[in-house]
């Protein structure tokens, strides 16, 4: 059962794709996209890093999906084991990603809030796809994580009430972040990986 569960979940590949998408976040790590909506108002910088970092988290998180989720769902506690472990990796793995881009930024300049940024948005990519599937869940993270640099740009007020930081912040929301985290690993061990109905949407 074990053997099948493993299978089921693209290990090779999850080791190659935190390199891949490390690399321009380390050529770019003093680099990010400027959204200026609203002239009027400060630009808001999305970090090359930490958006590399949320595409880290989508493609793991696709790549360990359970693909044979009628055997994981009847598996023993090692199953759920692996789920949780699968999920984990979805989370750890953009932090790394981040980090290494982080080392290109000026000296002295904060990151530690575009850290917490990217556990955030992992956060949400790994707790919705056992609930509606890894494209979509990838799919609305990636949309809200430039909606919410807008919001930032546009009305700060109201983007300050978001678990996420705005830019240069001197730290992020690390309790939030890392209370999603432990809901979106939970989310994991309790469904393996898919419930029944995300299942059906995504057969």
């Amino acid at each position: 059962m074990l053997r099948i569960v493993l299978a089921s979940r693209s290990a090779r590949l999850v080791a190659v794709v935190p390199v891949l998408l490390a690399l321009p976040g380390l050529a770019l790590g003093n680099r990010g996209i400027s959204i200026e909506m609203a002239p009027l108002r400060p630009a808001n910088l999305l970090p090359y890093p930490e958006l590399c970092g949320v595409l880290t988290a989508i493609v793991v998180t696709t790549l360990v999906r359970p693909r044979f989720w009628e055997w994981d769902r009847v598996g023993t506690r090692r199953a759920a084991l692996v789920s949780g472990a699968a999920a984990t990796s979805a989370l750890v793995l953009p932090l790394l990603v981040m980090a290494v881009g982080a080392t290109r930024v000026s000296e002295g300049a904060p990151w530690l809030w575009s850290l917490s940024n990217v556990l955030v948005y992992s956060a949400a990519v790994v707790g919705l796809a056992p609930f509606v599937g890894v494209g979509l869940a990838g799919g609305i993270v990636l949309v809200g994580y430039f909606g919410v640099g807008v919001l930032n740009n546009a009305e700060p007020a109201v983007g300050a009430l978001l678990p996420v930081a705005t830019y240069a912040e001197p730290t992020g929301n690390w309790v939030v972040a890392v209370g999603l985290a432990v809901l979106a690993v939970a989310a994991h061990v309790r469904t393996r990986g898919v419930t029944a109905w995300a299942h059906r949407l995504n057969p």
